[in-house]
């Protein structure tokens, strides 16, 4: 998945995922899998995400947010990239 990010970029979600790289401790389904690192990254930037741990949930409703998001009834506010 790849996130489109203002031209100078998004320095704290950079610095967060420079820190992981640094320091990427043991994979952990119920708390340390890929949607938790993309949520962590994405808070760290100011973008509360959803806290779940499922990506089959996380992952369409994240695109939702950011890329398909007709109004409506169900639309959300687009994240602030």
């Amino acid at each position: 998945m790849a996130f489109a990010q203002r031209p100078l970029g998004h320095p704290p979600i950079q610095n967060y995922i420079n820190a992981r790289k640094a320091n990427p401790g043991l994979y952990n389904l119920f708390g340390r899998n890929c949607v938790h690192f993309v949520r962590d990254a994405l808070r760290a930037g100011g973008i509360d995400e959803s806290n779940t741990i499922f990506p089959g949930i996380f992952v369409p409703d994240l695109a939702r947010r950011t890329y398909n998001n007709p109004p409506g009834p169900n639309s959300v506010p687009p994240l602030p990239l």
